[in-house]
């Protein structure tokens, strides 16, 4: 008989929950909101009576810069916590227009214009500073990859120090019993050891065989730093990982940061 678990770690899953549902309902509540601004332009929730008329433009405080200078990794990256986690004004940016029509407007103007106003420059050290991360996060995932073929090497030598272990219980055994003159039990023991040895090589064998049928089965997605089946590929993209917001976003964000710094960063 079981007694049943503490109500305090019950209440604790629960509240844990909640929580969890909370932030989700959050997200989509900005997303939803993000999106009715973009649509219907940001006096939709005002009275009809009061609204200005006002014509939204690319410098108002409402918009999200970082898109209108050609990419927001809170744009890219909305609703997805772990590339979030990255960023520090999420909550500040769900609330923010992503306007295409703005962004036209922006890229209109001369580069002197451009460099005047800031934002390529504020967009491109954020870039800078996300593309660092992932490729820490990259190397990570390599040495994840690289530590479990390890264990495997690891798991191995377990598992052989084991039939080991019964091997020279034999072979001791065999000594004990030539001292004491015991020729035919010397001689059983001898041979019962290399039958020992010899199933312990079959077993190894099959043992190394069936790991290693993981080993190489996986690589690290050089983009973004997600550990995908090593044949993966656009073109064999079971899991759709390249077509995901995840690799789409990032690799966004490597582009236009890779054109900035070719052209010598930004002023």
């Amino acid at each position: 008989f079981h007694s049943p678990p503490p109500l305090q770690r019950t209440s604790d899953r629960f509240a844990s929950a909640a929580t969890t549902a909370a932030t989700m309902s959050k997200t989509r509540n900005n997303d939803v909101a993000a999106m009715l601004d973009e649509m219907m332009g940001p006096e939709r929730n005002v009275a009809l009576d009061q609204r200005t008329g006002k014509t939204r433009h690319f410098t108002d405080a409402n918009v999200d810069k970082l898109f209108i200078a050609g990419c927001s990794p809170y744009h890219l990256f909305r609703g997805t916590p772990k590339n979030e986690g990255y960023l520090r004004e999420v909550d500040r940016y769900a609330k923010l227009a992503c306007d295409d029509a703005l962004r036209v407007e922006y890229v209109a103007l001369t580069q002197d214009a451009k460099d005047e106003f800031g934002y390529e420059h504020e967009m491109f050290h954020l870039l800078e500073e996300l593309v660092a991360k992932c490729d820490v996060r990259i190397i990570r995932a390599g040495e994840k990859i690289g530590d479990n073929s390890m264990k495997i090497q690891d798991k191995i030598s377990e598992r052989r120090a084991g039939w080991q272990s019964r091997i020279d219980l034999k072979m001791k055994a065999s000594e004990e019993a030539g001292e004491a003159g015991e020729v035919d039990t010397c001689q059983e023991q001898v041979a019962a050891a290399e039958v020992l040895r010899t199933e312990m090589e079959k077993d190894i064998d099959d043992f190394r065989r069936e790991q290693s049928r993981f080993e190489g089965s996986q690589k690290v997605c050089p983009v973004s730093g997600a550990i995908i089946a090593a044949d993966a590929s656009p073109e064999n993209d079971s899991n759709a990982h390249f077509n995901g917001r995840n690799y789409l976003g990032w690799k966004q964000i490597r582009k236009v940061h890779a054109t900035l710094k070719d052209k010598g960063g930004v002023k």
